[in-house]
């Protein structure tokens, strides 16, 4: 894995959603994600982009491998979960994007910081009194 460009900002786990055990380890190790990018765009990723996602969780679709997805209508209010499509741009704007970054020397976004600010309080209550952060 190259991790020269990551700044030191690796995740602790990594976990393969084509294991037949992903979903429930990733589930138990994290209790569920708050927020997920869906690069593959196809029904297998976004299904399981949906099984980890925590209440009020977020899937955001970039790929364009297609195919269907079907969930219960009743999931969406019941874990307060979004899905939303976007289009990234070419390979040629993000380039562009990168070296506009690097020149005018612009600091990464406080991803963590973010993160841990939008966890429901109760998920919040729950991670403190396990000796969790939130």
């Amino acid at each position: 894995m190259k991790t020269s460009g990551a700044g030191g900002l690796l995740p602790s786990e990594a976990f393969d959603p084509s294991d037949p055990n992903a979903r429930k380890a990733l589930l138990k190790a994290s209790g569920g994600i708050y927020a997920a990018v869906d690069f593959a765009g196809s029904d297998k990723s976004l299904n399981f982009s949906t099984s980890v996602l925590a209440k009020g969780g977020k899937v955001v679709v970039t790929g364009l491998i297609g195919g269907g997805y079907a969930t219960a209508i009743s999931m969406f209010p019941l874990k307060a979960m979004a899905i939303e499509g976007t289009q990234t741009g070419t390979l040629k704007e993000a380039r562009e994007l990168l070296d506009l970054v690097r020149a005018k020397n612009i600091a990464p976004p406080p991803i963590g910081r973010l993160i841990r600010r939008r966890r429901p309080s109760t998920t919040c209550a729950r991670a403190r009194s396990s000796g969790g952060w939130c």
